[in-house]
């Protein structure tokens, strides 16, 4: 369905990128399974759970990289977007929505 290569375990890229995946996902998962307790209007449940994840992500990112790089880091993250969403768009079997105009 897209142009990406093929996941190799023997990978270091692959798997260290899987294994982030993966518990960002269980993580979510669990989230999402608590979110309804809290409140049980969806637009806030998504619009929380997407905010919480995407400055998550950003934390996480900002955590390896000195406080100097992170201008360039931003407009890394921002580069990357369209590509990640594609892959995991990918990952569920749709097709890519490929970079915006």
């Amino acid at each position: 369905m897209s142009n990406r290569k093929k996941f190799d375990a023997n990978d270091p890229f692959d798997a260290i990128a899987q294994m982030t995946k993966t518990a960002i996902a269980t993580a979510f998962g669990e989230v999402m399974a608590k979110a309804p307790a809290i409140s049980s209007d969806p637009e806030i449940q998504y619009e929380a759970l997407a905010i919480g994840l995407l400055v998550g992500a950003c934390g996480c990112a900002i955590a390896m990289t000195a406080p100097g790089g992170h201008g360039e880091l931003r407009a890394a993250l921002l580069a990357h977007l369209p590509d990640a969403f594609d892959q995991a768009r990918d990952i569920v079997d749709l097709p890519p929505l490929g970079r915006p105009s």
